[in-house]
This record gives C-alpha cells, structure tokens and sequence, in this order.
C-alpha cells in the first residue's frame, strides 16, 4: 500500500514540475517503516521523441541508479505538517540535457501560486554522488558537448519554510555547509 502511494505521489511530482508526456519507469520501491527509510532504484525518466518544444523541458532524460531517503519523520508529517527527512542520497544520477527555446508569453500558467499544505520541510544532508551531467547544444550548428563527470555534492542543514511574502525560494531556504568535487570537465566541438 505504501510503496503505491510513494509512485502516485512520483508520478504526480513529475506531472506537476516537469510535464505529463515525461515517461518515468523504476525497478522497485523499498520502504521500511520502523526507521522511515525509502529506496528506489533504476530510476529513468524520459521524453518522448516526438515531444514539441513548447512541452519539452531541459532534460532531454534522467537516470538514477539509486535514491536512498533515509529517516523520514510520519509522526511530524501526520501531526504537524512538516517534513522532517535524515538524508537523501541519490547515486549515480545520469542528466542529458538539451536547450529548449520556448515561448513562454502569455502562458497564465503559473504553478507556483499553489499554496502549500507543508508548513516546513527539513533535512539533515543532501547527498549526489558519482553524478554526470551531459549537455549538447544543437543551435550552434554543431554538436557541441559541455560535460561534467564524476560530480559529487553534498548539503547539510537545509530548511525550508513557504511564505507569502517572497516570491525567492533562496529567501525561504537556510543550509549549514555545502561542499563540491568534480573529477572531469569536458568541452568539445565536433563538425
């Protein structure tokens, strides 16, 4: 029951941010209830191919070998309203990314003015590890690739509390310390 409620709140999470055509697929859900932790792995997540610009977000597609949630807090939630999470860790995300020009005049579709039934959300550190990031841009004429591998981060102490009167989420949001290490930074042009 559990772990079907985690893919319906997924699947809702990627309709609402990135858009209903993206496809996403994951091997399994693993959830332990004593120590609220939450695992899935083989996650990927994809456009269509036949997807129009005007639907079509930077990331071409997205995969993930593992995302741990560790220490999930239910009582805070149930009673209060507030997400309480130890750490998320995702492991070996995979990004292609491809630039989008889109047309965004006259859209009135802001979904940022949801309002939130989330008074606070917490978490103890945010963790990427062994991340790579591929960008191609198609608009120079050329097949140019910038590239980030073996990218790891990491953030600790981060809080978040939704408020009327900033528009900025980095006015909303505090963190304790943060740290970057990236191995290898390609740029390339091929003809």
């Amino acid at each position: 029951l559990l772990p079907k409620k985690i893919d319906k709140a997924l699947r809702n999470a990627v309709e609402e941010n990135i858009g209903e055509e993206y496809q996403l697929q994951y091997d399994e859900i693993d959830v332990g209830l004593i120590g609220g932790d939450i695992t899935i792995n083989s996650i990927k997540l994809s456009a269509p191919k036949d997807i129009s610009n005007e639907k079509r977000h930077q990331i071409d597609s997205l995969s993930i070998d593992k995302i741990a949630v560790r220490g999930v807090d239910a009582f805070a939630y149930l009673f209060s309203k507030k997400i309480d999470i130890e750490t998320i860790r995702l492991t070996k995300p995979w990004a292609w990314l491809r630039p989008v020009e889109k047309d965004t005049a006259g859209t009135g579709d802001d979904k940022s003015k949801k309002s939130s039934k989330i008074e606070s959300y917490t978490l103890g550190e945010f963790e990427i590890n062994d991340a790579n990031i591929l960008h191609y841009d198609a608009a120079t004429g050329t097949d140019t690739l910038h590239s980030v591998g073996s990218l790891d981060f990491s953030i600790s102490e981060i809080g978040y509390k939704p408020t009327e009167d900033s528009a900025d989420i980095m006015e909303k949001m505090d963190w304790g310390m943060a740290q970057l290490h990236i191995k290898d930074v390609i740029h390339k042009t091929s003809k």
